[in-house]
């Protein structure tokens, strides 16, 4: 995006390109936050209540 701001600033050498290097940023944001909402939700956390606790450690058990 800051590429894309100094070439929306009129900046010589970036201003032909600029919506090139905005469109760029926004896709690579999307996909990053597409594939971390992936990564998430393939390693979720096992629920509390089928947490199976070891003997000897704490007060209740679940089978």
């Amino acid at each position: 995006m800051g590429l894309a701001n100094v070439g929306f600033a009129q900046d010589g050498r970036l201003e032909n390109i600029a919506g090139l290097f905005q469109r760029l940023a926004v896709t690579l944001g999307l996909a990053w936050q597409a594939l971390l909402g992936l990564y998430l939700l393939r390693h979720r956390p096992e629920p509390r209540s089928a947490r199976v606790v070891p003997e000897g450690r704490g007060s209740a058990r679940t089978e």
